[in-house]
């Protein structure tokens, strides 16, 4: 419109303010407008929308909420693919709650018509960057045992590590700054470690690394033998498991070993040397491979025997009658050697010549010693 042929204009106002509209015509009687008619219009301002709300996210995070002008009217929320609108973003909205799915640059945008019922030509738009979310990682052995220490260890330059450990004791890092965690396991079974971290991005897995660990039982060896022995030339032998491997044997300074006692003897054999308090002591690895925790202690009491002392040493002729063998002390011992029967001696079976004869004293603690003397068996004088 708007020729010189038409009684209608139609107008696009460009700018905002205060402006006019004029006509004039010629009627049908050839008269023509003195002054133009003028009619005035105001054109109000296009709204301008604002958006505001976190531009940098992760994936799967919930209840982001986007604001815009309040009081106005006729909103239009538009979220991309990657996002899902959980509340709000109706027409009467001024704020949109997202739930963030997909990865990568998303939008968020809105258009509104304000107080004027102007409407802003194009909508305004949001950039959103999604991050994807972590995926830790947890190095380390799966298989240990009870006793054990071992360290465990992931991504390195994250933030915010947060371990977890059960069955053990985080004996060193486990820190929110460290990538590492010293893990002592404390209880056979099915035990773990978790993790989870705050990557460069900001973003955190949605649930925590799990690094499951089977913890072996640790080995208690027995071991059996006399508990209470004698100090001398007596060799006292100690056992433990068979089919084991690593025994580690110790004996305390009052005792010699005199056979077996190496890593892969289930035996020991001892002789004990000095009276009093003594130990022998023993660990090694079962076939799960995982050592005992400690070694398994056996005290052992050492009896220190009684000096005897023999009778003075005898002549006797070989035509001697048999006699009965006195004088050891303590008394109640036992007599030993050539021509001894029964506690006599008999010079006729011992034969001529220098013979020793042992004395075995009795102990109350069951430990014995031996004094010897002689016995000289002379011909008959003629």
């Amino acid at each position: 419109g708007g020729t010189s042929v038409s009684n209608t204009v139609t107008v696009r106002w460009n700018s905002a303010g205060n402006h006019t509209v004029t006509v004039r015509y010629t009627n049908e009687g050839g008269c023509t407008t003195v002054i133009p008619s003028v009619y005035n219009v105001k054109v109000n301002p296009l709204p301008i929308p604002t958006i505001s709300g976190a531009t940098i996210v992760c994936t799967g995070s919930s209840g982001i909420t986007y604001s815009t002008e309040a009081g106005m009217s006729n909103y239009n929320w538009i979220v991309s693919s990657g996002g899902v609108i959980t509340t709000g973003g109706t027409l009467t909205d001024a704020t949109v709650t997202v739930t963030w799915t997909g990865v990568g640059a998303q939008t968020v945008s809105v258009n509104y018509s304000n107080a004027n019922g102007c409407q802003a030509a194009t909508s305004t738009v949001k950039n959103v960057t999604v991050n994807p979310l972590p995926n830790p990682e947890i190095s380390g052995l799966t298989t240990s045992c009870v006793g054990s220490t071992q360290v465990y260890s992931t991504t390195t330059g994250m933030s915010n590590y947060l371990w977890n450990v059960t069955g053990g004791t985080i004996t060193a890092g486990g820190g929110t700054s460290d990538y590492t965690v010293t893990v002592r396991w404390n209880t056979s079974g099915t035990q773990s470690v978790s993790l989870n971290y705050t990557n460069s991005d900001g973003c955190s897995a949605v649930s925590p690394k799990i690094h499951n660990v089977t913890v072996n039982p640790a080995p208690v060896p027995t071991l059996t033998g006399l508990a209470t022995v004698c100090k001398g030339t007596i060799q006292y032998t100690y056992t433990t498991e068979a089919g084991m491997s690593g025994y580690t044997w110790s004996v305390s300074s009052g005792g010699a070993i005199v056979s077996g006692g190496t890593s892969t003897d289930r035996t020991i054999t001892i002789q004990w040397n000095s009276a009093g308090n003594q130990q022998v002591s023993v660990g090694y690895s079962n076939s799960s491979g995982c050592p005992s925790v400690i070694p398994t202690v056996l005290s052992v009491w050492v009896n220190d025997p009684i000096s005897p002392t023999c009778p003075a040493d005898l002549i006797k002729c070989v035509n001697a009658a048999s006699f009965a063998l006195s004088g050891g002390i303590p008394t109640g011992g036992v007599y030993s050697g050539p021509g001894v029967s029964g506690g006599n001696f008999n010079p006729a079976t011992a034969g001529l010549g220098v013979h020793t004869i042992s004395y075995t004293a009795p102990d109350v603690n069951g430990c014995s010693s031996v004094c010897t003397f002689t016995i000289e068996v002379v011909p008959r004088p003629i």
